[in-house]
C-alpha cells in the first residue's frame, strides 16, 4: 500500500505537480549525462597519458640494487629488462642517454639505422642529420666528477608513442656502450605491486606514480576540480527539488491529515511522501545513466578524431553509484526536513482551515 500510494503521489497531477516534477527529472537526467560523460572522457584522456608513461618512459616499477634474475623470479608474469641512464648535454640541450639492449621493452621504434652509436629523436635529426652530435657528460674518477665532451656519430633515428614526454629528452645507445660506473636499473612492466620486492627485503625501488608524482597529482586535482564544477548542476537540481517538496507537502496537508486520522500512522504517512520523491530521483538517475551510454560512445569517436589516436571512455559504475547514493541521501534529508517542519501543524487545525 505504501509503495502504490507513493507512486501515485510521485506524479500527481494536482496543482501542476506532474509538470514540475517532469522538468526536474529532465534537469537531473541531463546533469547525470554531463557529469558521467565529462568524468569518463577525462578518465580516458588521463589513462591514455599514464599508459604512455608506463609503457615508454618510467615503467611500472624500476629497481636498483637488485639483480635482474631475482626481479624476474619475483615477477614471472611481467616483462622485466635492464637499462642504464645518465644525464648529458646533447647539442647544448639537457637530455638523458638511455643505454638499452635487445630485451628492452620501451616500445621504441627505429625509423632507420641502429643503436650501435647513438639513436636520436627527430628533433635532433632535423638539426644535425646523420652527422656527429656534441655530447657532454661527466666521468667518474674516484671521488671527482670530470666533465667530458666528445663528438658521437648518429647511427639511427627513433620515435615512440609518448613523443612529448620521452623523445624530447632522451637519446638511445647500445647497452654495451654504457660507462661501467653507471648503476644498472631493472624495470618491471605489467605490475606496480611492490609487495614481492618488500617481502624479499629489497627497498630500493620506485613506482611510476612516485616518479611522476607531480603530473599524477595535477591530473587527479584537475579531475576533482572538474567534478566539483560539474556538481553545481546537481546543486541546482536539489534547490529546485527542495521547492517542489515544500510546495507539494503544503498542497497535500489535508490528505496527510486524513491518512493520519484513518490510522495509517505518522511514520508510514511520512514514508509515503518521502518515498514518492525518492522514486522520482531514482527514475531520473536511471534515465540519465541509460542516456549516458550512447553519449559516452559518441565522445569516444570525437576524442579519437581530435587526437588522432583511439580513446575508449567507458561508463564508470563506481562513480555513478556514489552519485546516486549522494542524490538519494540529500533527497531523503530534504524530504525529512520538510516533513519535520510540517509536524508543527496540528491535524485538527489543518482540517479546520481547509
Amino acid at each position: 500500500m505504501i509503495l502504490s500510494t507513493a507512486f501515485r503521489y510521485s506524479f500527481s497531477r494536482f496543482n501542476r505537480h506532474r509538470a514540475r516534477i517532469v522538468r526536474t527529472m529532465i534537469l537531473l537526467s541531463l546533469s547525470v549525462v554531463v557529469f558521467m560523460t565529462t568524468l569518463s572522457s577525462m578518465s580516458a584522456l588521463q589513462k591514455r597519458r599514464f599508459d604512455d608513461l608506463r609503457a615508454v618512459k618510467c615503467f611500472d616499477i624500476t629497481v636498483t640494487g637488485c639483480p635482474y634474475e631475482i626481479v624476474s623470479e619475483l615477477y614471472p608474469d611481467c616483462s622485466v629488462f635492464v637499462y642504464k641512464q645518465e644525464t648529458a648535454l646533447v647539442n647544448g640541450m639537457p637530455m638523458n642517454i638511455r643505454y638499452v639492449d635487445s630485451s628492452y621493452d620501451g616500445e621504441v621504434k627505429l625509423m632507420f639505422g641502429d643503436l650501435s652509436s647513438l639513436a636520436v629523436p627527430y628533433t635532433i635529426y632535423a638539426e644535425s642529420g646523420l652527422g656527429d652530435v656534441s655530447v657532454s657528460t661527466f666521468s667518474h674518477d674516484g671521488t671527482r666528477r670530470l666533465p667530458v665532451s666528445r663528438k658521437i656519430p648518429v647511427s639511427g633515428l627513433y620515435y615512440t608513442s609518448s613523443q612529448g614526454d620521452f623523445d624530447r629528452y632522451h637519446v638511445l645507445s647500445q647497452y654495451s656502450n654504457a660507462p661501467s660506473e653507471l648503476e644498472e636499473i631493472v624495470a618491471v612492466k605489467g605490475s606496480d605491486d611492490t609487495r614481492p620486492l618488500r617481502d624479499a627485503g629489497y627497498m630500493a625501488y620506485e613506482t611510476w606514480k612516485e616518479k611522476e608524482s607531480t603530473l599524477y597529482a595535477a591530473f587527479m586535482l584537475e579531475k576533482i576540480m572538474m567534478g566539483i564544477v560539474v556538481s553545481v548542476l546537481f546543486v541546482i537540481v536539489l534547490l529546485s527539488l527542495r521547492q517542489q517538496i515544500g510546495a507539494f507537502l503544503k498542497a497535500k496537508r489535508t490528505e496527510r491529515a486524513e491518512l493520519l486520522i484513518l490510522g495509517l500512522g505518522r511514520r508510514r504517512t511520512e514514508a509515503v511522501f518521502t518515498l514518492s520523491f525518492l522514486i522520482v530521483v531514482a527514475m531520473a538517475l536511471a534515465v540519465g545513466a541509460a542516456a549516458s551510454l550512447p553519449v559516452i560512445r559518441l565522445s569516444s569517436f570525437l576524442l579519437s578524431g581530435i587526437y588522432g589516436v583511439e580513446f575508449s571512455p567507458s561508463f564508470e559504475p563506481g562513480t555513478f553509484l556514489i552519485l546516486s547514493v549522494a542524490m538519494l541521501f540529500f533527497t531523503f534529508v530534504l524530504s525529512f526536513a520538510a516533513l519535520f517542519r510540517e509536524r508543527r501543524r496540528d491535524i485538527l487545525e489543518v482540517l479546520r482551515n481547509e
